[in-house]
């Protein structure tokens, strides 16, 4: 089970797009604002259980301007999440989901939208005996990666991804944002 998923993606197209899906555990996807002619939404990471759903957003940045922008999400534990998650994955302890969206532009030779937003997952529900329904269970459960397909969510997060995806990238450690 990684602890860092890393890839880049461009979309010229603008709409609710499923950029990767692990079954029903959780997904990254585009989410579009109000209006498709400004070219402007945010990447979203959802993680769901039978408990309901947790989510975490980027800033919203013009993403639908056909040009490559970097996603990475990261899951820690321990005491000032600075710990890496054991192979043994502890759903009892809470985590800490890191999402990260950046644009680069190479003419400039700088970063010019940047986002780092987290959420933490409590544990507690898996100390409660519901271990199988946990969200932190969720990352690590068995099951099938999807990218740029909705997988087992279906429609209801969104359409399959139109665009093109590049380095895709799992990690058995949590990046760090540098």
């Amino acid at each position: 089970t990684p602890d860092s998923i890393e890839f880049r993606f461009k979309t010229p197209t603008g709409s609710n797009q499923v950029l990767l899906a692990k079954d029903n555990e959780f997904v990254v996807r585009l989410k579009e604002t109000n209006s498709i002619s400004d070219n402007k939404g945010s990447v979203e990471f959802l993680i769901s259980s039978s408990l309901g759903s947790g989510s975490v957003s980027s800033s919203e940045f013009p993403i639908y301007n056909n040009e490559f922008w970097s996603v990475g999400i990261t899951r820690e534990t321990g005491s000032g999440y600075d710990q890496e998650v054991t192979a043994e994955f502890d759903t009892t302890a809470s985590i800490k989901y890191n999402l990260y969206v950046k644009q680069y532009e190479s003419g400039r030779s700088k970063i010019v939208y940047d986002s780092a937003t987290s959420m933490t997952m409590s544990g507690s529900t898996a100390a409660a005996g519901l271990s199988s329904s946990t969200y932190n269970g969720q990352w690590t459960a068995s099951g099938d990666l999807y990218w740029g397909s909705t997988g087992s969510f279906g429609s209801t997060l969104g359409v399959e991804f139109t665009g093109s995806l590049q380095e895709l990238r799992l990690w058995n450690a949590p990046l760090t944002q540098s």
